[in-house]
């Protein structure tokens, strides 16, 4: 239906150029009859001046009639020529306006269309901001909710936080298998690192220490600052018995960054178990400095045990 009617201008102006065309011919056929008859009759035209006054008057009015007929013809080719003209800059302005109220359209719908995704992108990313602030502060029931509610994993935080919410929960399968679904996006480097940092932490959750530590050693070849990296690190050779390592995993990472409470902290409780109470006393005053927060891990960690004196020495209890 919609193409018939596209069709109607194109046929309508068709019959236009023919109507237009026909009479532009019949009129010049018409202009030539009447010139050659014309001729014919008086031989030239300087001869009908010559001559004039000696001519019956019925050949001075038919010749009279004839020089008015082509009068008149020449008019009607004109009239045809700029009438087919003006017809056809008319046919042109329509499609012209046609055109430009098709382009209207499409550009008005391509604005409706982007303004649908874009309202659909606003929930998407105000939904996937909610799962941040709620498993960020701990509440995880309230993230799976927001997370559930996202159907489509248009980015690759969906899938890291149904991984992240798994490892939570000890599903660690689970945790590993959207994990892998995360690093299928193209990410960047920072991005990529994360992964391998949480698959490094899965890992170490269930005791496979050589694929935490392959893991690890990939999130910092892509992010050599990634601090959480060291201390996992860090925390797998103290489990392995290899304090020297351990500490030297932190001192690394303190280098990256001296403001990091954490990174003093383990580094304590690893001199701690050296029997080192000096720098046991100095690493977790400075974390302290750093962080208040530190105090009651240092009153309870089994790691500063031996140097409880110190600790409560340090706190002045």
């Amino acid at each position: 239906m919609v193409e018939q009617q596209k069709q109607r201008p194109r046929r309508s102006m068709g019959i236009m150029k023919t109507i237009f065309w026909f009479l532009l011919v019949a009129a010049l056929i018409v202009v030539a009859v009447l010139i050659t008859r014309f001729i014919l009759s008086i031989g030239l035209l300087s001869s009908l001046v010559l001559t004039l006054p000696a001519q019956n008057p019925v050949d001075l009015t038919l010749r009279a009639m004839n020089i008015i007929l082509i009068f008149f013809s020449i008019v009607i080719v004109f009239l045809a020529f700029f009438g087919y003209k003006e017809a056809t800059e008319r046919q042109d302005l329509r499609e012209n306006l046609k055109k430009q109220g098709e382009r209207v359209e499409e550009q008005t719908k391509n604005l409706e269309r982007e303004s649908k995704d874009r309202a659909k992108e606003d929930r998407y990313m105000s939904k996937l901001n909610l799962v941040r602030i709620f498993f960020y502060l701990g509440i995880y029931d309230k993230a799976a909710y927001f997370l559930d509610e996202i159907k489509e994993s248009f980015s690759w935080e969906v899938p890291l936080f149904r991984g992240l919410l798994r490892l939570a929960s000890g599903d660690y399968s689970d945790a590993l298998r959207f994990l892998e679904e995360a690093s299928y996006f193209d990410l960047e480097p920072k991005e990529k690192a994360r992964i391998y940092f949480f698959k490094g932490k899965v890992y170490m959750r269930i005791g496979d220490y050589p694929r935490a530590n392959s893991n690890y050693d990939k999130c910092l070849e892509l992010a050599p600052d990634y601090l959480d990296a060291y201390v996992n690190k860090a925390y797998i050779q103290k489990r392995q018995d290899h304090l020297d390592n351990a500490i030297e995993l932190l001192n690394q990472a303190i280098k990256i960054s001296d403001k990091d409470a954490q990174c003093y902290f383990n580094r304590a409780c690893y001199h701690s178990l050296k029997g080192d109470k000096d720098k046991t006393e100095r690493d977790l005053k400075r974390a302290v400095e750093l962080n208040r927060e530190w105090v009651y891990h240092a009153l309870i960690d089994d790691d500063l045990t031996q140097n409880r004196d110190v600790v409560k020495k340090m706190l002045n209890i």
